[in-house]
């Protein structure tokens, strides 16, 4: 699949995160511990420097589509101050982990989870696609703290029977719009896409 990278600068206005922020967390080894779990390549998504043009914009550090897609999701989750490994580590099993209808990452009932292919999103036709997390259950023993659902499934209900689930009866929880961050960053990534082959 084609991942292409893009200019840091730019890749963190995609996803609404800063540089220094960016870096802060890379510096801290945050990025390490997430590829590591994932089973993924870290220079291939976001090497330390990069040569050639558009190196000399503001920073030589480069990340992949895939890569800004973490950040953003991650930023969204830090602002309600999820920690930084959590939170790299839910937008890291977003964008490179699938779902494939065993319900393992769902709210639903058995048999009902839908499928989503890694970094994308639910079908359509069920609506947008929601990441909701239980902070009160992200780190506890075997504890499912959070979970991608296409609207459909966002019913009192499930909710309600997820947290019971989770011994987090009454207890916060957050809920991002994964369709919106997702059409966010790649505008913003196609525009930069676009300026730049108008600057040829």
């Amino acid at each position: 699949m084609d991942n292409p990278l893009y200019p840091l600068r730019d890749a963190m206005t995609a996803a609404r995160f800063s540089r220094e922020r960016f870096n802060h967390h890379a510096n801290s080894g945050a990025l390490d511990r997430l590829f590591a779990f994932l089973g993924e390549d870290m220079e291939a998504h976001a090497p330390t420097r990069r040569g050639g043009a558009g190196t000399g914009r503001g920073s030589g550090r480069a990340i992949s589509a895939d890569a800004t897609l973490v950040v953003a999701i991650a930023a969204r989750l830090l602002l309600r101050n999820v920690d930084p490994d959590t939170a790299f580590r839910i937008g890291g099993v977003f964008v490179f982990l699938g779902e494939m209808g065993q319900g393992l990452r769902s709210i639903a009932p058995a048999g009902t989870a839908a499928l989503r292919p890694a970094g994308g999103l639910f079908p359509a036709d069920l609506g947008d696609t929601f990441l909701a997390v239980l902070p009160a259950a992200l780190h506890t023993p075997g504890g499912q703290g959070y979970a991608f659902v296409p609207e459909r499934d966002l019913t009192a209900d499930n909710l309600a029977a997820w947290s019971a689930e989770n011994d987090a009866d009454g207890q916060s929880l957050i809920l991002v719009n994964l369709s919106q961050v997702v059409a966010q960053v790649r505008a913003a990534l196609e525009a930069v896409e676009a300026e730049s082959l108008a600057s040829v």
